[in-house]
């Protein structure tokens, strides 16, 4: 079920950030799978490629899934912009709404993963705060990948 999420929900900073680099915008949330004792949210933002053209375009999101078997633990996975609005201070925002939902959702760390070449989204991470935990390489594609936290 797709649902439009308030603007009175998110962080003034965050609104703030996005008012200024996308004027029109709105973000939804969606539930990603049934299981309704680990809920997996996906966030998208939505915004006009061109704001007077009429149909809106998915420019960002995440999505935000509890630890099986453990419920202090979140996952965030899946976080992008697209790469004509990277540098204007989106990913860091939404960084930012990741965190805030993530502590009110009630969870005590949020994790996340990225691959080593990964510099847009390294570059978030590091200067948000998270900690590398560990650096190791995935067998099934040959990938570095990295493992942060961020306690909340």
């Amino acid at each position: 079920m797709f649902q439009d999420y308030r603007r009175s929900l998110i962080p003034q900073s965050v609104q703030d950030v996005l008012d200024r680099t996308l004027k029109y915008w709105r973000l939804d949330r969606y539930v990603i799978g049934t299981n309704k004792k680990e809920p997996n949210y996906r966030f998208r933002l939505w915004s006009p490629y061109n704001p007077e053209a009429v149909p809106e375009t998915i420019v960002a999101g995440f999505s935000l899934s509890q630890m099986p078997g453990c419920c202090g633990l979140c996952v965030s996975h899946d976080a992008y912009v697209i790469s004509s609005l990277r540098g204007r201070g989106i990913g860091t925002a939404l960084n930012e709404l990741r965190i805030y939902l993530a502590r009110n959702m009630g969870y005590t760390c949020l994790l996340c993963t990225d691959v080593d070449s990964n510099e847009p989204q390294k570059k978030i991470l590091s200067k948000n705060g998270w900690k590398t935990n560990m650096t190791f390489c995935n067998k099934r594609t040959g990938n570095i990948v990295n493992l942060h936290s961020a306690l909340l």
